[in-house]
């Protein structure tokens, strides 16, 4: 911690500054209010250098269900405390969570800072003596929400981030719920919220983390902004990125590239670049729309931003794949596990693929989403074509296995990436599963191995060497 002070309804919240610890060294701790004291913790700090390996765990979506699910204040605590005390028994040195911790989209900042209290309490056992970074995602909204002015029998209402943007919105909400890196980039227009605490990295031994926010930044759920309202204020559809946080990605990407103490480097963040289950008509494809972006209001209009979803999804994806350290895009959203190795031979689509101009990557109807109704540009096996630009293989691992309800697996088209494969090929295919999961990443000096557990302690997925197809 950095010593800030946070505002809370809910009550005081203390942070105290901690350094001069030793690398890799165990601290015994307690805290002691008036007459009561804790019972004793342990904590250890980073090792300092790549020859220390290490183990952190990884899932994301606890928010409730609408059925078959408990419910307390807004988390699903059965599996999420499962989640927790497992990566725990497995030896991980640190969680990263991958957003949507709880259900949030309300209106009321006081509400929403208690459903992160809550969830810190289920998490707390885990968190008393080993570090979590949580990932925003877009339950973690904080918005304003009307009628449509111009269509009152529209009964989806307009839904944008809560302003005054430094005290009110999600991005100052989550700020105030959690302490964490502040060398997040400045948003490049002032009227926009802060990206502090809600996009950063962190070191931990040979590993560099780089943690974005591709879901829960200046949301309007509004496919287009609507009604007075929404013009005068714009936002952003689900998974855009703007070019100010895609230039720090590159930047922080670079550093990390040219740092001789990083020798891996794994990126973060809620929405899927190549979803595989439910998430295929939004997320960073939308099925194929390159028309979906972001809105500004500039010059007594509303202005959109130069670049679409599959253009931003692919130069976001270029930056990741550029460097041979990288190891792992984690994201979550989609409620499973799944991964795949994304290459420069993988049909991941590109704009010289919309051969009819429209911006949208046509693909056939068996694989393609209802709302996109176009299906004359191609009707055969190849409805996307790689994506040439992508220098160096890299897996893309998806858990949100904490909790959320469940999902299934969708037509996309590369969906033949995504195949199940029996236990003595899964280190050379690609993996599903709808189960309540979490992953444990072992980093060691030579490899990256990752083994994926059920609640129960079983044994989902393991693929013994993650860096293996850069070797």
């Amino acid at each position: 911690s950095d010593g800030r002070t946070f505002r809370s309804p809910i009550g005081r919240t203390h942070s105290i500054k901690i350094d001069g610890l030793n690398p890799g060294q165990e601290y015994s701790y307690s805290i002691t209010v008036g007459d009561l004291t804790s019972r004793t913790f342990t904590i250890k700090a980073s090792p300092r250098t790549s020859h220390h390996s290490f183990k952190f765990a990884y899932s994301g979506d606890s928010r409730t269900g609408y059925v078959f699910s408990e419910k307390y204040m807004g988390v699903n605590p059965v599996p999420l405390e499962q989640v927790a005390a497992g990566a725990f028994y497995k030896g991980a040195d640190f969680m990263l969570f991958g957003g949507d911790l709880f259900d949030g989209e309300g209106t009321s900042y006081r509400d929403y800072i208690q459903q992160a209290w809550a969830w810190k309490q289920i998490t707390m056992g885990f968190w008393a003596q080993r570090p979590i970074f949580p990932v925003m995602g877009n339950h973690e909204l904080l918005a304003y929400e009307w009628e449509s002015l111009d269509d009152p029998d529209d009964n989806d209402p307009i839904t944008i981030d809560k302003w005054p943007y430094d005290t009110e919105s999600a991005e100052a909400a989550w700020a105030d719920a959690f302490n964490l890196p502040m060398d997040g980039p400045e948003p490049s227009d002032p009227r926009r919220p802060s990206y502090k605490e809600n996009v950063y990295t962190f070191q931990y031994g040979s590993s560099r983390f780089i943690v974005f926010n591709n879901e829960g930044y200046w949301k309007n759920y509004n496919e287009e902004p609507v009604g007075s309202i929404g013009q005068q204020v714009g936002g952003l559809p689900d998974a855009y990125i703007l070019d100010d946080q895609i230039e720090w990605i590159r930047q922080q990407t670079e550093a990390a590239d040219q740092d001789p103490n990083v020798k891996y480097i794994f990126y973060c963040a809620h929405g899927p670049f190549f979803p595989n289950a439910g998430h295929g008509e939004d997320a960073m494809w939308w099925s194929g729309n390159n028309n979906v972006r972001g809105y500004q209001y500039t010059d007594g209009e509303m202005q959109p931003f130069p670049k679409g979803m599959i253009e931003v999804r692919n130069e976001v994806a270029e930056i990741m794949h550029s460097s041979m350290k990288a190891v792992a895009f984690l994201g979550s959203d989609e409620h499973g596990y799944s991964r795949i190795l994304i290459s420069d031979e993988v049909p991941v689509g590109k704009m010289s693929d919309d051969l009819n101009g429209d911006g949208i990557i046509d693909y056939p109807e068996s694989v393609n989403n209802p709302k996109v109704p176009d299906f004359e540009e191609r009707t055969g096996s190849e409805p996307a074509t790689p994506l040439e630009t992508l220098r160096h293989p890299m897996w893309h691992v998806l858990d949100g296995g904490a909790g959320a309800p469940y999902y299934g697996e969708e037509p996309i088209p590369w969906a033949d990436y995504y195949k199940r494969m029996p236990p003595s090929q899964r280190d050379k295919g690609y993996y599903f599963s709808a189960q309540y999961n979490y992953c444990i990443f072992d980093v060691q000096p030579d490899r990256v191995s990752l083994t994926v557990y059920d609640l129960q302690g079983g044994i989902i997925d393991h693929v013994d060497d993650l860096t293996a197809p850069k070797k």
